[in-house]
C-alpha cells in the first residue's frame, strides 16, 4: 500500500525561511554597521585634513586657546555630516608626526605641533535584532610644507647679456631673427593662470593635457598676462612671438615643467615669461636640442682640421612640490670633435700621424628640495629653503688614434682612449627670504671649474709591429702621452671648453638656484 506523503517538504521549508529571514537579519544589520564605519573614517579623514591647516605653526597651548580652534572643528564636522547612525562623536588630539615612520605622538603644552589625529564614532540601531552597533575610526594628517624653486633661468642670463649665445640660438629656433625678447625677462604670470587659461583646474589636469603647439602656449600665456596686469608691450611681444612662431613639434606640459602630481598648491608660482618661451623653444626644436654644426675650435696645433657639433639640450627649470619631491634640473651640452692633427713632434727619431675624436658629455646638475620653513617675511621671520644639488659632472673621452713610423714603416699604431669624469659632491643651496625682493638673488653651488683632471689612459688597443704593446714599448708611449695626449686635454680645457660655456653663460660643476615665492607650509596630507 503506498503511503500518502503529500505536505512532507513543508516543515522543511519553514525551517530554511526562518534560517533565511534570520541570516538576512543579520545581514542587514551588519551592513548598517560596516556603513557606519566607512562614514567614520571618511569624516575622520577629511576633518583631519581640515584641521591640521589650522596649525600654523603654533605651539599646543596656543593652539587651544583660540576660539576659532574648536569652532572650526565643529564646522569640519557639520560639513561633512549626513552620516548613517547617531550624531558622530568626533575627538581631535595635536601632536608630531615623524617624517620617515609616520607615528604619531600627542603633545602637549609649549610644543610645537605638525599634525593632528582624529577619531570619528557613531552608533547605529539594529533593524532586527534588539540593540545597536557602533564603529570607530582614526586618522592622522599631518602639515606637508610645498615650495618651488628654479635652475639655471634664462631670464638673468639673456638680460644681463651672459648668454648672448643662447640668445640668438632660441630666436632663430623660434623664427624671430633679430626680434629682441629680453623684456620678457622682468614679466611673471601665475601658474593658476595659465592653467584656467588651458582648461586645467588641478596640477593632475594640467600635467594631463595634450601637446600644445609654441602659438598656443604663447597666446594663452599673453591672455593671462594681460588679465594679471602685465605691460601693454610685454603682451603685445608675445603675441608677436605666437602669430610667428614656425611649424615646431608641440610640448607637453609635463615636459615644460617639473611639479610633483597632486600637488596643487604650486599653483600658486609665478612663472617668468622668457624662461617659459626659451625653455620651450629648446623642446619644440625638432629632437629636443638645439645644434651648432661647423663649430670653430683652435687647439693651438698647427694645421689642425677639426670638424665640430654642439649640441645644448635646455630640460625643465621649475621644480614644485613637497620635501624630498621638488626636484628640478639644468642645461647639458653634447660636444663632438673629430678631425686629423697634423704638424706634430718628431718622436725619438719617427714620424706620427694622429687622428683624433672627442666625446664631451656635460650633464644635467640635478637639485631637490630637502627643507622649507614659512616666515611672515617680518624681520626675524624669513622664508628659508635647502635644495641640495648634485653637481654637473663634466664626462671626457678623448682618442687619439696614433700610428708611429720609422723610416716611413709603421712600426706603432692604435688608439690611446683618456677618460675622465671629475668628482662631483652634491652641493646645498640654502636659502633665506627676508624680505619678497630677496626671491630674486640667485644662490650658487658647486666649485664652478671644469678640472679635466685624473684622467685614466687605455692603451689595450695599442699594437707594435702586429702585436699587444707591452712593457718593452713603455719608452715610447709615454713620450706620445706627454707631447700629444695631455697638451691636447689642457688646449680643450682653456682654448675650448672654459670660453665655449662661459659664452652660454653656463658653470660646470655647480648650478644657479632661485627661490619661487612663496612656500605654502599649510598643505597637508593624511599620514595615517
Amino acid at each position: 500500500m503506498r503511503r500518502d506523503e503529500r505536505g512532507a517538504v513543508v516543515p522543511m521549508v519553514a525551517i530554511m525561511l526562518s534560517v533565511l529571514m534570520i541570516s538576512a537579519a543579520f545581514a542587514v544589520d551588519l551592513g548598517k554597521q560596516r556603513v557606519v564605519r566607512q562614514d567614520m573614517q571618511a569624516l575622520a579623514d577629511v576633518v583631519a585634513l581640515d584641521m591640521v591647516r589650522h596649525i600654523r605653526g603654533r605651539t599646543v597651548t596656543a593652539i587651544q586657546a583660540d576660539p576659532e580652534w574648536q569652532e572650526a572643528i565643529d564646522d569640519s564636522v557639520e560639513r561633512n555630516g549626513g552620516t548613517l547612525g547617531d550624531a558622530p562623536d568626533v575627538d581631535v588630539v595635536l601632536g608630531v608626526v615623524d617624517p620617515d615612520t609616520r607615528v604619531f605622538t600627542p603633545v602637549t603644552g609649549a610644543t610645537e605641533p605638525n599634525g593632528v589625529q582624529v577619531t570619528a564614532g557613531s552608533e547605529v540601531d539594529f533593524a532586527f535584532v534588539p540593540g545597536s552597533g557602533g564603529a570607530s575610526r582614526a586618522a592622522v594628517a599631518a602639515t606637508e610644507p610645498v615650495a618651488c624653486f628654479r635652475m639655471g633661468s634664462y631670464a638673468l642670463g639673456l638680460s644681463s647679456g651672459n648668454s648672448a649665445l643662447l640668445n640668438a640660438l632660441v630666436g632663430d629656433a623660434l623664427g624671430l631673427g633679430v626680434l629682441s625678447y629680453d623684456g620678457l625677462a622682468d614679466a611673471e604670470i601665475s601658474l593658476l593662470g595659465l592653467a584656467t587659461e588651458l582648461g586645467a583646474g588641478t596640477v593632475d589636469e594640467l600635467l594631463a593635457l595634450p601637446s600644445l603647439t609654441l602659438g598656443q602656449l604663447f597666446l594663452a600665456s599673453a591672455e593671462v598676462l594681460s588679465r594679471e596686469g602685465g605691460s601693454t608691450a610685454d603682451v603685445d611681444l608675445l603675441n608677436a612671438i605666437a602669430l610667428s612662431v614656425p611649424a615646431l613639434p608641440a610640448v607637453a606640459v609635463a615636459d615644460l615643467l617639473s611639479i610633483a602630481p597632486g600637488t596643487d598648491a604650486a599653483l600658486d608660482v609665478r612663472l617668468n615669461v622668457l624662461d617659459l618661451v626659451a625653455t620651450s623653444a629648446f623642446l619644440s626644436n625638432g629632437s629636443g636640442f638645439l645644434t651648432i654644426p661647423g663649430l670653430q675650435v683652435g687647439l693651438g696645433l698647427s694645421g689642425t682640421s677639426l670638424t665640430s657639433n654642439l649640441q645644448i639640450i635646455q630640460e625643465p627649470q621649475f621644480g614644485c612640490g613637497p620635501v624630498d619631491e621638488a626636484e628640478a634640473g639644468t642645461s647639458q651640452i653634447a660636444l663632438d670633435l673629430g678631425g686629423t692633427l697634423v704638424g706634430l713632434p718628431s718622436i725619438l727619431g719617427t714620424t706620427v700621424s694622429a687622428g683624433m675624436t672627442l666625446d664631451l658629455d656635460v650633464a644635467r646638475a640635478d637639485g631637490v628640495l630637502k627643507d622649507v620653513s614659512c616666515g611672515t617675511l617680518d624681520p626675524g621671520s624669513p622664508d628659508t629653503m635647502r635644495v641640495d644639488v648634485t653637481d654637473g659632472i663634466v664626462t671626457l673621452t678623448l682618442t687619439v688614434t696614433v700610428t708611429v713610423r720609422l723610416l716611413g714603416i709603421p712600426i706603432a699604431a692604435g688608439p690611446i682612449v683618456v677618460r675622465t669624469t671629475p668628482p662631483a659632491a652634491p652641493g646645498s643651496a640654502t636659502m633665506t627670504f627676508p624680505t619678497e625682493a630677496s626671491y630674486s638673488t640667485k644662490h650658487t653651488t658647486g666649485s664652478g671649474n671644469i678640472g679635466l683632471t685624473g684622467a685614466a689612459v687605455d692603451t689595450t688597443g695599442f699594437t707594435a709591429l702586429g702585436l699587444p704593446l707591452g712593457m718593452t714599448l713603455n719608452g715610447l708611449l709615454s713620450p706620445i702621452l706627454s707631447l700629444i695626449v695631455n697638451p691636447l686635454i689642457a688646449a680643450l680645457d682653456s682654448v675650448v671648453l672654459t670660453p665655449l660655456l662661459d659664452l652660454l653663460g653656463i658653470q660646470i660643476s655647480g648650478a644657479d638656484v632661485w627661490g619661487v615665492p612663496r612656500p605654502d607650509c599649510d598643505a597637508s596630507a593624511l599620514r595615517g
